[in-house]
């Protein structure tokens, strides 16, 4: 059973006919040859033809999508207006070798390229009911048209499976460029290589959807909205595309993910951003319990992100998210990213349990580069952090810290505090290479409502290259009475040459840290309190410190560092360093560098 209310207003001469209505399809049959069609859709064509060529197309796209099934593909070769609803697919079913297709093509009888153009409320486009059904190459030109409170988009998906939107362009919309409104069904939808730029609200929008994937991509000049959001999802891989010009002034995401599992998102490219590049953020309801499971955030390029903060650099306070922030997480991998100039703080990881934040380079970015909050169980490595003076990213006159760490407080708006408290502890920080600026590494806490006294537990920072801060010290922790059993072992920590002005090179406290075989070198010793008989007080000549590679940092031949570390314990963790060289099988060197030549 059918039901087809449409006409074609105006003569038949006419090149553009408007689609007075909506399109309203529930056919399931293939067509009676048993194998695939093509079928041509023109505003000169007839319904009355076998739609089989463009010289005999179809008038309608209703009349072809009655005629089509599995392995069909559906040619648009013109301009169409739909005038009132969308064009309806529903209860359409393909298979996974042989999906129904509906493509747009350019004819020879056509004055325009061929596109689909709403007038009226959105979808324009919607998907129902419906199995293997692949759109690509369409022109969907959405206007200005809306309707109060609907949650739909241009493209609108429910209650279907393994539907594939590929290099469509979607433009003008007044709310959403794609809607994949989740159900129970709602799985192996795909969205590569579509354009999307001009929607009010975000350029794509996926609730529920499990095995989602979102790729290659580009999206711009979003209004009010963010880039791609993905709402309680299941296995999603957003992989990369390019998103860019998110406006909105109080800032809105590149690409956001709330509570969903087994994510991946690689390969991204975010700038221009008015809030964060990248967010893997709690529950819209701040009293949930609900975490993020299995998260990968790799291989991306963030940059000019949080530019809402553009121009507005305080030296005191607060009010600044990261590039990419990673909160409320149990399995986070973050990791060969990279993070620069952004007007914000670097990477973030949050109220994280067992993350992993590794091969990342950081640089120029507002206040700190890279910094754990609340966070538990998670290992720091081989990351590069560094500034080369931007004034832009400078706070209080200084670039940002390296490696930060703090147990602040979350609260709602009305000021009650939530959240599951996840203290600082079991941190494993090893192989990193800093150029300081505000500082090298910095735990800090205070006495006011932003911080918990949790201090730093059961955590190990070990074989660190860190370089020249300029207006804190280079290792500075700030006393806290529940630090507990902590080891600083094998760092090489050097300030730049001796000056007048030169910052101490620790603060560390009398109880909860063990220190052991450190070199430090070139300015004020700092506090008593981090010393032992085991440091080396010497020049590490560094191969070109100051450098803005990581190159700059190895170890001269002659160095004293070389052979000179020593351990409380073993760690396996700590075999390579932050080149991916394998250390000896006896003495090994201090900092990030072992000299010489692989073991085999």
């Amino acid at each position: 059973m059918h039901h087809f209310p449409c006409s074609n207003i105006g003569p038949a001469s006419r090149r553009l006919r408007v689609i007075a209505c909506g399109l309203t399809l529930a056919l399931t049959v293939s067509p009676a040859t048993g194998w695939a069609v093509d079928y041509f859709v023109s505003t000169v064509g007839n319904d009355a033809n076998d739609g089989r060529t463009e010289d005999t197309a179809f008038a309608t796209p209703a009349r072809a999508l009655k005629q089509a099934g599995a392995g069909d593909t559906l040619y648009i070769l013109d301009r169409y207006v739909l005038q009132q609803g969308p064009l309806l697919i529903q209860m359409k079913q393909g298979t996974a070798g042989a999906p129904l297709r509906l493509r747009g093509r350019a004819s020879r009888h056509a004055t325009q390229p061929p596109a689909i153009e709403c007038l009226r409320p959105l979808p324009c486009v919607q998907v129902e009911s419906s199995r293997h059904i692949d759109i690509a190459q369409l022109n969907l030109l959405a206007g200005q048209t809306t309707q109060a409170g609907a949650m739909q988009g241009v493209f609108y998906v429910r209650n279907s499976q393994s539907v594939t939107l590929a290099d469509n362009h979607v433009s003008g919309s007044a709310r959403f460029a794609v809607y994949l409104d989740g159900t129970s069904s709602d799985a192996d939808h795909a969205l590569r290589g579509n354009h999307i730029s001009g929607t009010r609200d975000s350029a794509i929008y996926a609730v529920g959807q499990q095995r989602l994937t979102v790729s290659g991509n580009a999206v711009s000049d979003v209004v009010q909205g963010d880039g791609i959001v993905v709402v309680g999802a299941r296995g999603v891989d957003i992989e990369g595309n390019r998103v860019s010009n998110i406006a909105y002034p109080s800032g809105k995401e590149g690409i956001k993910v709330r509570p969903s599992q087994d994510v991946r998102i690689v390969g991204n490219e975010v700038s221009e951003v008015s809030g964060m590049g990248i967010y893997v953020m709690r529950a819209s309801n701040v009293h949930s319990a609900e975490r993020h499971r299995n998260v990968l955030v790799q291989r991306n390029v963030v940059y000019h992100a949080v530019t809402r903060n553009r121009g507005v650099t305080p030296c005191v306070g607060g009010g600044w998210p990261a590039a990419v922030h990673v909160a409320v997480t149990d399995g986070a991998v973050v990791e060969h990213n990279r993070v620069f100039e952004n007007y914000g703080e670097g990477i973030v990881l949050s109220h994280v349990t067992q993350g992993l934040m590794r091969w990342n380079e950081a640089r120029d970015n507002f206040s700190v580069n890279l910094y754990l909050n609340n966070t538990d169980t998670t290992t720091v490595e081989r990351n590069f952090t560094y500034h080369t003076g931007l004034a832009p990213f400078q706070r209080c006159g200084a670039g940002a810290g390296g490696i930060g760490f703090a147990n602040e407080k979350f609260r709602d708006p009305q000021g009650v505090e939530v959240g599951t408290v996840r203290l600082l502890a079991g941190l494993h920080v090893h192989n990193n290479i800093v150029l300081g600026g505000r500082f090298g590494m910095s735990y800090y806490t205070e006495d006011s409502d932003y911080y918990y006294r949790g201090g730093l537990r059961q955590s190990r920072i070990a074989n660190n290259t860190v370089y020249g801060s300029q207006n804190g010290p280079l290792l500075s922790i700030v006393d806290d009475p529940d630090h507990r059993d902590n080891l600083i072992e094998a760092n090489l920590w050097q300030q730049r040459p001796a000056g007048s002005g030169t910052p101490p090179l620790r603060r560390v406290p009398r109880y909860g840290f063990t220190t052991l075989a450190n070199l430090w070198h070139g300015g004020p010793i700092g506090s008593e309190a981090g010393g032992s008989p085991d440091d080396v007080l010497a020049d590490a000549q560094l191969t070109a410190p100051g450098a803005f590679n990581a190159d700059g940092y190895r170890i001269a031949g002659s160095s004293p560092a070389r052979d000179a570390a020593r351990y409380s314990q073993p760690n396996k963790a700590l075999w390579y360093d932050y080149f991916g060289q394998r250390r000896g099988l006896e003495a090994w060197d201090i900092g990030a560098h072992e000299y010489g030549k692989p073991v085999e």
